[in-house]
């Protein structure tokens, strides 16, 4: 894992079938078999896919900006937003698609109770060098200790009103199977590090939801 310096950070992972199919797993897909074997004549990868690729290869690494240390059952995801730019995503059913991920922290600001961070993330497939998907987050670390550097002004939370609402039920197991898509933050299954964040038990994954 390399960086241009230390509020930029370059790093390489790959997906495949297997990658593929976990996820539409971990996001509540059960039979729809044009997502869940690749047999079928119309498989295909999920659009909210590309929301695993900072979790490719040694994934997105926070400790690496000047400063920042926390630990990672404090680590929210609040908002993202997801620009795709090439799909149906590439897929080979003999081998694996190598992604290179290019990421730039925009702003770092200090709160009473933590640390907002504005997050960006491009996403390439290597041998082609097309842009598949940009990245647009917004984390919050709580009750971490002061960081001075910033990469630009705050930007504010979206408070735009939701365009559609809908209703799931969600399996008390659905946690377990999404993190093996690569989110392995332990506030999602394990209750003492739940409480120990502030909540009273484990809290499903954001972007699980996303993908529900």
């Amino acid at each position: 894992m390399s960086g241009t310096d230390s509020l930029s950070e370059i790093w390489f992972g790959s997906y495949g079938i297997r990658d593929v199919i976990l996820y539409a797993l971990g996001v509540g897909s059960q039979l729809n078999s044009n997502l869940l074997s690749e047999t079928d004549e119309h498989f295909t990868v999920l659009p909210s896919f590309t929301t695993t690729f900072p979790f490719l290869g040694f994934g997105l690494d926070l400790n690496s900006i000047a400063g920042l240390k926390y630990n990672p059952s404090s680590l929210l995801h609040l908002q993202s937003t997801v620009q795709i730019f090439h799909f149906p995503f590439p897929l080979h059913m003999q081998s694996r698609i190598q992604i290179r991920n290019e990421s730039k922290v925009r702003s770092i600001v200090n709160k009473t109770s933590g640390t907002l961070i504005h997050l960006e993330m491009l996403s390439f497939e290597i041998t082609s060098n097309k842009l598949l998907t940009k990245h647009d987050m917004k984390l919050f670390i709580k009750n971490t200790n002061s960081i001075q550097k910033k990469a630009s002004a705050r930007t504010p939370l979206s408070s735009s009103k939701a365009s559609r609402i809908s209703s799931e039920i969600i399996p008390f197991y659905q946690a377990f199977v999404y993190r093996l898509s690569g989110d392995f933050n332990p506030l999602h299954v394990d209750l003492n590090s739940a409480q120990n964040a502030g909540f009273r038990a484990p809290i499903l994954h954001g972007l699980c939801t996303l993908g529900f």
